[in-house]
Formats: structure tokens, C-alpha cells, sequence
């Protein structure tokens, strides 16, 4: 399916290796090339160009991500499912606290709940964005486990809930980011998704008063230890459709209606700013793409196309084992190193592109991960943006490609993953390390290259 694709603009490796190599001519200037306080000030130093090294590419599933509110503290809250024809399903659902705003509320004489909602307000939605869209089912359940604000949690943690809160076993929604709402005829409200909630919780809380679980928020979250939010039991979504939607966990609320023996038309707010934290599934078999499939079974070594998805979904494996063996061979210093990654549109693919990428060197154990020196630097010299203009992603790893050489860090190799990836829902498709095609004779024009200026030591 990806032949067409390989033969769009042919002649751009030729127009970046005339380029690099007008950039590899220029910075032999001695203010512009690390590295250069190693030679005596009067040699004679020529630059010279290299970005043939093999690079081994591949797509592995990414380690859980930190999900917890204490790390996503911008109140981000990722609820919903997509069907991506490239990547299969993924959803993420919330666990959350609720938290009183004052300490010992008073609801008044005999009072009665009229209704009850939980308000997720609208920030952001990922997904297909036409009209109409895909319906999904959301569940609220009661948590039967204790959350704590102090600890970390993970996105493949589970945790055991109790009651469905819903008013029907589930709350079938379609999203709709844009739309302000109106209550009670009259208060036009952002843009929220309100889901009926069982009235009998409401009641249980407003029957509590004046009793120790209401006293402060600690013995409060002891009384009601959260909600576990999740679209999970949604199925039959088509390819191409669903969607995961960023809700401002700041300004959601579940909302309390109801009535005493002296008020009409009273209202109580519980906060969902507390201990929350998210957790995300994947299903790639039977639903993603095969060569992708093929790749996470280990079936391929080298790969031509390599994918990276946000939400604890996918990462690629970059390995360069001659850098070394060719570095000393030269006996280099290395001016500049940049890897260079073209993202590819397959046919069918309507899912945005990651907005920016990080890339980590792999430890002594194989499996963990850190942050290279370069990354020292800030994200301007380090990069990792998407670049609209080539659609690419570039990174500057000077500092590591010469320490690697060096022998003062080991060669193990990278791991290419989203930045934010606790955040955001997006993925990518990447070009690979291989130099061809489905194992074939086409050139593969959007190959991952590494390209190093140097200068050999005399």
C-alpha cells in the first residue's frame, strides 16, 4: 500500500546533499566547528561530510508512561477511543478524585436531590473532526480503591471499582468540542459533556452531613474514594472514526441539584482537581497495520517505515553500529551530527502527527533510557519539533555521536518517542533505516539518516 508513496520527489536527496554539502563547506571556519581546540592554531583543518551510516530501525511497544496529576499538571484529563487504520485502537480513560471546596458543608433541612451530573469540560479533541462523528458509550463507576495525591501512577495501572453511576449503564455521547450548552433554559455554559448521574449517589452525600466524612477533605476521600471514568465498552467503532477528547479536569465538576425544606433550585459542587491519573489500552492485532504487527512480533529487523505513538503506544529503536568502528577508523572530531526523520501520510491516514518527538540513549540494561547532552542545551538547539515545511524532525546530537566515538559513553543506541506523551493522543508514521523498499529495489526517500560534518585529526 505504501508503493505510490515512494516515488514522490525523487531528486530531494540530491538537493539536501548539494545543501549539506554547501553547509559542510561554510563551517570550516574555526569559530564555527567543535571541536576545534583540539588542534594546533596553525593546522590546516578540511571538513568533510558523511551520511551513509547504516541505521537500524525499529518499532517496539513503549514502557508505561507517569500519568498522574502531579506530572500532567496542566489538568489534562484524556477520555475516549479511536479506530486507526495504521495503528489499531487506543483509548484512554481517567481514575479521579472528588474533593469538597470547603470543609463541612451545610445542605439545609431534609434535603432532596433532583438531579445529579458529571460536567467534563471540553478543551481539545483528537480524532476525526467532520460531522458526524462516531458515537461512543462512557461508563462512571465508583472507585473501590483509595487514590493518593503524593504518589506516582502509571498508565498501565489498574485499579478496582464498584457501582455503575450512570443513570442507564452507560451514557452514549457524541463529541462535540464547539457546542455551548444551555441549563435549565437559561445559563448558556462552555462547551461540557454532562452525564447523568444516579440520583442515590448525590442523595448519600447530602445525607452525610454534619458527620465526620464530610469534616475535611481528607475524611472525605475516605467516604468516596473517586470515579473511574472510561469509554471502554465501546465497540464497533469503523475504521477512520472515534475520538479522544482533552478535558479540563480544572473546571470539571460533578454537580449536585437539589432542594430543602425552605430552598428551591440549591446546588452543590464537588471538584475533580485532586489524585487522578490515566490509564491507556492498545489493541494492534487484528486492526493495525500488518507491517506494523509484524515489527512488534519481532519478525523484522530492519524496516523501512517505523512507527511512534503518544499515549504509552509505540516507540522506535534506532541502532548505528558502525559509528563507532567508522569514527575511529577516521579518527574524527565531530563538528556536527544531526538525525534527520521524515514522517510519512499513508493512504487513509487522517490522524495528526505527534508536534514533536524526544529523543533518549539507551542504557547498559537494553530497556531504559536518558537524556542525551544535547538535550542539555533547550529545544532550539536540540530540536525534535515537526517541521511543516519537509515534514521532518531534526535533532543536533553533536555532544553524544562525539562521546559515543570517544568511547566515553556505549554505543546501545536510541529510543525515538513522543514528547508529551503522557498528554496527547497523536502518532507517527517515520521513515526507516532501510535504503529500500518492501526489501525491493526502490529507493526509500524518506529514509532516517545520520548526517555528520567532521574533521579528521592529524
Amino acid at each position: 500500500m505504501f508503493k505510490v508513496l515512494w516515488a514522490i520527489q525523487p531528486a530531494k536527496f540530491f538537493l539536501i546533499l548539494s545543501v549539506s554539502a554547501l553547509i559542510s563547506f561554510s563551517s570550516c571556519n574555526k569559530a564555527s566547528v567543535v571541536g576545534l581546540d583540539v588542534q594546533p592554531e596553525n593546522d590546516l583543518i578540511d571538513a568533510y561530510y558523511q551520511d551513509t551510516l547504516t541505521l537500524i530501525t525499529q518499532t517496539i511497544k513503549e514502557d508505561s508512561l507517569r500519568t498522574d496529576g502531579n506530572l500532567v499538571y496542566t489538568g489534562i484529563g484524556l477520555i475516549g477511543k479511536y479506530h486507526d487504520p495504521v495503528f489499531g485502537l487506543a483509548s484512554s480513560s481517567i481514575y479521579s478524585q472528588l474533593l469538597m471546596y470547603s470543609n463541612a458543608p451545610s445542605f439545609g433541612t431534609k434535603p432532596v436531590v433532583d438531579s445529579v451530573r458529571l460536567t467534563l469540560t471540553y478543551s481539545a479533541m483528537y480524532g476525526k473532526k467532520a460531522k458526524p462523528r462516531q458515537s461512543q458509550i462512557l461508563n462512571v463507576y465508583q472507585l473501590a480503591e483509595d487514590l493518593d495525591i503524593n504518589s506516582p501512577y502509571y498508565s498501565n495501572k489498574l485499579k478496582s471499582y464498584g457501582l455503575e453511576l450512570t443513570t442507564t449503564n452507560g451514557y452514549v455521547f457524541k463529541p462535540r468540542p464547539t457546542d455551548s450548552i444551555v441549563v435549565f433554559g437559561k445559563t448558556k455554559l462552555a462547551p461540557a459533556l454532562r452525564v447523568p448521574i444516579q440520583n442515590s449517589f448525590g442523595q448519600m452525600i447530602l445525607d452525610t452531613q454534619n458527620r465526620a466524612n464530610l469534616a475535611t477533605n481528607a475524611s472525605f476521600i475516605k467516604f468516596i474514594k473517586g470515579l473511574y471514568i472510561t469509554t471502554d465498552n465501546t465497540t464497533g467503532i469503523p475504521s477512520q472514526e472515534g475520538n479522544i477528547i482533552n478535558f479540563n479536569m480544572f473546571a470539571s465538576k460533578l454537580n449536585i441539584y437539589y432542594h430543602n425544606s425552605t430552598d428551591d433550585s440549591l446546588q452543590y459542587d464537588l471538584s475533580m482537581a485532586g489524585a487522578r491519573y490515566m490509564y491507556f489500552n492498545h489493541t494492534y492485532v487484528p486492526y493495525a497495520e500488518p507491517d506494523l504487527q509484524k515489527q512488534l512480533t519481532g519478525q523484522q529487523q530492519q524496516n523501512d517505515i517505523v512507527f511512534v505513538q503518544s499515549m504509552a503506544g509505540l516507540k522506535t529503536k534506532v541502532l548505528i553500529p558502525n559509528l563507532v568502528s567508522w569514527g575511529k577508523k577516521e579518527f574524527i572530531a565531530v563538528n556536527r551530527a544531526e538525525l534527520v526523520i521524515k514522517s510519512i501520510s499513508l493512504p487513509k491516514d487522517t490522524f495528526a502527527v505527534i508536534p514533536a518527538l524526544n529523543l533518549l540513549a539507551i542504557n547498559d540494561d537494553k530497556k531504559t533510557a536518558y537524556l542525551l547532552p544535547d538535550a542539555l542545551e533547550g529545544t532550539s538547539y536540540f530540536g525534535g519539533a515537526y517541521d511543516t515545511r519537509d515534514s521532518s524532525y531534526h535533532f543536533t546530537i553533536t555532544r553524544q555521536v562525539q562521546q559515543l566515538i570517544s568511547g566515553t559513553k556505549a554505543n546501545n543506541g536510541f529510543y525515538i518517542v513522543s514528547a508529551n506523551g503522557s498528554s496527547q493522543p497523536n502518532r507517527v508514521v517515520l521513515g526507516g533505516g532501510s535504503p529500500v523498499l518492501n526489501g525491493g529495489s526502490t529507493p526509500n526517500n524518506y529514509k532516517m539518516k545520520l548526517k555528520i560534518t567532521y574533521t579528521k585529526l592529524k
